[in-house]
Order: C-alpha cells, then structure tokens, then sequence
C-alpha cells in the first residue's frame, strides 16, 4: 500500500507574483475589435501588464488606503496623457493594462475611452473599483455593460470594513448579480487585519451569489494604514505579489508596485522614474532588471532583509518585527545605503544565476500548479485532505505556500468543504496553530457550525434507514446503502471509527420490482415527496435509475433503481449479489456494498458528474483504501473492465491516485489502459483538475455528454449511451422540469456549435 503522500509543495517563497491579467477577448458580446496592433520593439523588456492610475481622486477616504485616496485630491493626468502612456506600453511589449485609482470609474467616459484604445491596440484590459456605480440595479447593469463592450476583460472590486463605513454590500451585490446574467466573472477583493470578527458579517452577503471569486488580502502599513500598525497581522514571509505589475501613477512617476511605494523617495529602487523624463522603453527595462527588485518578485523581502544582514555594516539593521511585508520592503528601500549595499551584492554572477534559475522554475509552475485556479482548486484540495487524515507534522510545511496566499479564496473553500461533507473530519485540523495562523475565523466558526449539523442530520439519517428497513421487510425486500450512507452506517456500528465524511442525503438501492412500491408506502407512512406528486406517479410504472426523491424530516432519501444510469453498463448483479448485510437488528434488510463494488460506484458516479467534487471521491476512495485492506483488486479490475464506460473508472483513479497521493495499489493501476486515448483522457482529466478550467458543461450540455460519450469503450456503448441522452426517460423529465420543450441534441445554433467546437479544442 501507498501512503497519503502527494509530489511536494514549493514554499511559498517560490510562488509566483499571485494577480497577473488572463487574456480574455475584448468583450463576449461587444463589438470592441482589435484594428491597430502596434509591434513592440524588438528589444522590448519582458512585462506582463502595468497599473494606470487614471485618478488619485476618489469618493471615500478609506482608513487602510495606501495612497491617501479621498474627494479632496484635485490633480490628475489628461485624456492626452492616459492615452499616450497606454500607446507607449503597447509600443513597449506591454500585454495588459490595469486601471484603477483612487476610484477609476468617477472619470466613467474617459474609463470607456481608455479601454476601447486598449481593445484597438490588442491589450488584456482590468479594472479595480470601489462599484459606487452599482448602489441602483439597473445602473449596475447597464454600467457592466458599457464597460465590457468597450473590452473590459476582468474587474474586482474592493469590499470590506473600511469600505463599509462608505457604502453597504447592496453595490457589489447588484454588480455581481449583472455578472452573473452575462456569464462574466467578477472578484472581490477583501482586506482584513489581525482581529477578524466582522469578517463573517462582511462575507455573508455573497453566500447567495456562487460565482463570486473573494480574495484576501492583508492590510499593510503603508498610506493612511500606517495608523493600523498595531491590528495588523504581521505577516512578512514569501514572495511579493505586486512587485511584478509596475504602476503608472497619476504624477506620471512608474512605481515598482501599485500603491505601497506611492510616497517612497526618488533613490528608492521602488520609484522607477518618470514618464516626462525617460522613455516607457527605458522605465519598464529598469523594473525587469533591477536586482532588487528582481529578487523581492522571486524571493520576497525577508531574503532580501538576509542578505543585507550578511553584509558588513548592516547585522543590525533590521527592527524587531514589522508589522506586514510592506512595511519590511519599505524600510529596507528607504535607505539610501542598504539600497546601494544590496544592489552591489545582488550583482555578483553566483546570485544572478541562482535567481534566473529560480525564475525558470517559477514560470513553469506559473502556468501549471500554482496559477490562482489550481491553487484554490487542487493543491488547497490536497491539503485539506492529508489535514483531515494525517498529524499537523504531515502537512504543516505546505500551509504556508498554499493558505497563506493572499488570493487563497476562503469563503469558496468554506463551501466546497461543506457540501464535500468534511466539516467533521477536519475539526481537528482547525486547532492546529498552523491553521489558527492563516485562516479567518469565519471559515473555522461556519465549518465546526457545519460539523454539528452533519451530527444531527446524521442521527435523522440513521432513524430514516431504520424506518426504510422496516418498510423493505414488509415487501420481502433489500436495500443497498450507496455513497457516503453507505459508508456511514459502516462506520455506525463499527466503533471506534475514523470519521466519515457526511452525506446530504441518503441513497438506496431497491429492486425495480418492488422500488416503486416501497416509495409508494413510505408517502402513506407521512414522507413527503421531493417533487411535484404528480411528477412522482409518473414514476411509477417505468423502470428507470432514480425514483422520485422523498423528504423525512427535512433530509433527502433517493431511491435508485440501478447503482448508475444504464448507459454506465456496470456490472450491478454481481455488485448487489456481494452486498452485505448490516449487523444492526434495526437496518435488517440493508445492505452496502462489497469494498470492491463502493469503490468502483464511487469513482464511477465521480465520472458520470465530470469531477464536479473530486475532492469527495478522492475521501472516498482513501477511505475505502484504508478501511480495507483487504480489498480484492483482482475483482475490482475485473468488474471495471466489464463496464460499458471502463474508462471512466480507470481515468479518475490513476489521476487521482497520483495527484492526492492515496493509498492504492501501484501493481493494481498497471491494470489501467495505456494507449493513446487513455492519455489524452487523462490529460483532460489533470487539465480539469489542475488547472479547474471552467469548460461550459452546466450551459452547454453537449459538452457533458461529449465527455461521457468520450468514456465509452466501444461503438456499442457510445450508441447505447448517445440514445439514452436523447430518448431516456430521465433526460425527459429534466427537460419537462425545466420547461424545455425542445431536446438540445436537436436543436443545436451556431453559436452554441462554435462554443462545442471551442470547448472540445481546449479539452481535447
């Protein structure tokens, strides 16, 4: 057997600079085209994209700002000159521009203007805003739409405490929702200090709007925020985020960052130069160069403070503590003499060398594991699953590198935990100092709340099962206990046991025979249907996978009819035929699955979802690893084989098995196909899992169902699975549920067959 132990976790310190602009065209509906690309300069430094401050100005005077932004500041650059900076940065080999402020959007028209010359000349547009504009709905919506036809690319906007004290949550709520509806994604940025105890309050408005990306980020003290130096959370650790984006502002000086080096002194490497004196060429070269501030973007400030202490002169220079990284980068380029020391010293061939290296390496791991999708997505996934099963000491070194990131979203991760039902599991984990250390108190409160839930849904669960089992014996029937109500009652009467994760709800298997009759009594019995009654009789007199749901004190009961939909072809009578029975006198007539058959289903229902929670079959499948050890992997292979999707179970389980690290068997997966299409699956796979791409699978079912299709391992089950997308019973009632009279595979539009076509290019 394997032990939990995925490939290690860089450092923090070797993360790249966390916030870069994806490319995006222009506008998803707009008419924004790109009519004058300007060739860089052959010669051109190597910068991504640039902070354009079109305005120091802004409506409110937050206390955290870090250029003392308020309605007071009068002075800002002309149209001329916004224009001709964002001309002389795509001259320069610049790919994006980032506008912000103060708050961009008081000079709205010129915002638009500046974003159609960036649309025309082929630059990655983003903005940052305080959404003001988005107090009314309707101007919310209109506002977005304006912004994104003119080539807006990606917006964030600011939200917290600070801002609370100018405008409620309404704003940002309205903007968000106006995303929603053109399918454009917004983030919100959120600041917090030491103490958080608002923070629940402050990110509950945006527990009803899922697609909302939150980042959070540390306050620093620079700016007015100086005043905060004793709230703040002190951390100066890892590599600096803003130090990759030089910012224009709105004197025309090019700072090496956006905002903290606003009010640093000319000799500071922090203050690039400026734009009235020296070309863009000439400032954008010197930011890509500086060996200062090429190793606070690799290393971060704390090595920078390392080396100036191995100097002679400087042993001392440091204070005692600081009170965030800014305050620790600011000190250190502040003075005149370190920066001229450090510079020096940062020049010698050994440590040049040594930082391209590191650069290489980053870059890779910039396009691959550490982007912000993968991040939040499959390392944070792997944490918190060798969290839940392993000592602090197992899993402490990686804390840093993965939750200390500043865009680590907590309050998605705080969901997605939830529904994956390891609230429990995890509670231990949340004592640890290394996760008191990095996540907000909103996260550890909502997910032990969540922990007692799933305790006392669990006890409902169990009187359900026995009420059911009670049931089943009146008809001479059997049930089987699926997915986690299956696990669970292992667990039940089993003890001591390692924690399960919760299940939501509670899935059994019954004969198609006698299914029907068992729900039937169980509605006479005072269970209350999920649907529409009348929808449910229709369930009656057909054998297809899944029954109507039923409700018993508020938790779900599913009836299937079949372990999976037909098109799946798993072996069920040997599966159901090596089902065992429950000890407990009260669940007689339930059953579970063999150790063979709950893995198999497990991974096999993961498929059928297209890894919509591969963090739950990752548990599962560990789960079942370790509970036992006994397992047949003979049979195992021999079942999976016998399926009409095999490949939907050989797929997520090398990829799985290899990303998570768990304990499975290296002979065992010898048995996986290795050809050429086996390959590419699994790339999907790992593409999908590294990187959660967003394919369009919920808006555009073709591409679901393409993917299930591409599972099939033969002509015969790709037939079978492509009729019962069209003709099955279940594909209708989804579609009578949702009002659609007409099936999708047969009335397809151009546009959405450009959007198959373009989805199955990225994937495939």
């Amino acid at each position: 057997m394997q032990t939990l132990s995925p490939p290690p976790l860089r450092d923090g310190s070797a993360v790249i600079p966390l916030h870069s602009l994806q490319p995006s065209s222009c506008s998803s509906s707009g008419s924004c085209g790109v009519s004058e690309v300007i060739t860089p300069d052959d010669d051109a430094p190597c910068v991504g994209s640039i902070a354009l401050m079109v305005t120091r100005r802004c409506n409110m005077s937050c206390g955290h700002c870090s250029v003392e932004s308020s309605p007071h500041v009068k002075s800002e650059p002309t149209r001329e000159e916004l224009l001709k900076t964002i001309r002389d940065a795509a001259q320069s080999g610049v790919m994006g521009i980032l506008i912000t402020g103060g708050e961009a959007m008081l000079r709205g028209p010129l915002v638009l203007e500046l974003l159609r010359e960036c649309c025309s000349l082929g630059l990655v547009t983003g903005m940052t805003s305080n959404g003001f504009w988005g107090r009314d709905a309707n101007k919310a919506e209109k506002t977005l739409a304006e912004l994104r036809e003119a080539g807006l690319g990606h917006l964030t906007i600011s939200y917290d405490r600070y801002h609370a004290e100018f405008q409620g949550p309404q704003a940002v709520e309205n903007i968000v929702r106006a995303a929603q509806k053109s399918k454009f994604t917004v983030r919100v940025s959120v600041t917090r200090e030491r103490d958080d105890e608002d923070m629940a309050r402050l990110v509950a408005p945006f527990d009803a709007l899922p697609g909302v990306q939150l980042r959070f980020y540390d306050v620093q003290p620079v700016g007015r925020a100086r005043k905060l130096a004793g709230t703040l959370r002190a951390e100066t650790g890892g590599f600096c985020n803003a130090c990759g984006t030089p910012a224009l502002t709105d004197d025309g000086r090019m700072t090496a960052c956006n905002g903290p080096s606003y009010f640093s002194p000319t000799f500071s490497p922090l203050v690039i130069g400026d734009t009235r004196e020296e070309s863009m060429h000439t400032l954008l070269e010197r930011h890509s160069n500086d060996p200062i501030l090429e190793t606070i973007r690799t290393f971060g400030p704390e090595y920078i403070k390392r080396e100036l202490e191995s100097l002679p002169g400087f042993e001392n220079f440091s204070r005692p503590s600081y009170a965030g990284m800014c305050e620790l980068c600011l000190h250190i380029n502040s003075n005149e003499n370190a920066v001229n020391a450090l510079r020096t010293h940062l020049s010698q061939p050994r440590l040049v060398a040594y930082r391209m290296a590191a650069q290489r390496v980053i870059e890779g791991e910039r396009c691959m594991t550490w982007n912000i999708d993968a991040v939040n997505g499959l390392a944070a996934y792997r944490l918190f699953l060798r969290a839940a099963l392993l000592p602090v000491s197992e899993w402490e070194a990686d804390a840093k590198g993965i939750l200390g990131r500043a865009d680590f979203d907590w309050h998605h991760q705080e969901k997605h935990l939830a529904q994956c039902g390891l609230a429990g599991p995890l509670q231990d984990a949340f004592a640890t100092p290394q996760m008191k250390r990095w996540a907000p108190k909103f996260f550890t409160d909502r997910l032990r709340d969540q922990a007692r839930i799933d305790t006392m849904r669990s006890l409902v669960q169990r009187e359900a099962m026995r009420r059911l089992s009670d049931v089943l014996g009146e008809f001479g029937a059997r049930g089987v206990l699926l997915k986690g109500s299956g696990m669970a009652a292992i667990e039940m009467e089993n003890p001591p046991y390692q924690i399960s994760r919760a299940s939501c709800d509670v899935d059994v298997h019954i004969a198609p025979k006698v299914a029907a009759k068992v729900r039937a009594r169980l509605l006479e019995l005072g269970w209350k249907p999920d649907v529409a009654e009348g929808e449910s009789e229709q369930n009656d007199g057909e054998h297809h996978h899944q029954l109507g749901g039923l409700r018993f004190e508020g938790v779900l009961i599913e009836i299937h009819q079949t372990l999976l939909p037909a098109y799946c072809a798993l072996p069920e009578r040997d599966m159901v035929a090596k089902a065992h029975p429950l000890q407990d006198p009260s669940m007689a007539n339930l059953s579970v699955l063999s150790p063979e058959g709950m893995m198999l289903h497990s991974v096999m229902h993961g498929s059928k979802h297209l890894f919509s929670h591969y963090l739950k079959t990752a548990w599962d499948m560990e789960w079942i690893a370790r509970r036992y050890p006994d397992l047949d992997w003979k049979l195992l292979a021999k079942w999976a084989n016998a399926s009409g999707m095999q490949r939907g179970f050989w797929v997520p389980i090398v990829v799985l098995t290899q990303e998570f690290g768990l304990s499975i068997p290296a002979e065992f997966l010898k048995s996986a196909p290795n050809d050429r299409r086996a390959r590419r699956l699994e790339d999907f796979s790992r593409k999908y899992l590294l990187k959660s791409l967003r394919f369009d699978f919920d808006n555009n079912p073709w591409m679901r169902r393409a993917v299930q299709l591409w599972f099939c391992d033969s002509t015969f089950h790709r037939a079978r699975t492509l009729s019962s997308f069209v003709f099955g019973r279940s594909s209708r009632e989804f579609r009578q549920r949702r009002g659609k009279e007409k099936s999708e595979l047969r009335f397809l539009s151009p546009k959405k067959m450009r959007q198959v076509w373009q989805s199955w290019r990225k994937l495939a």
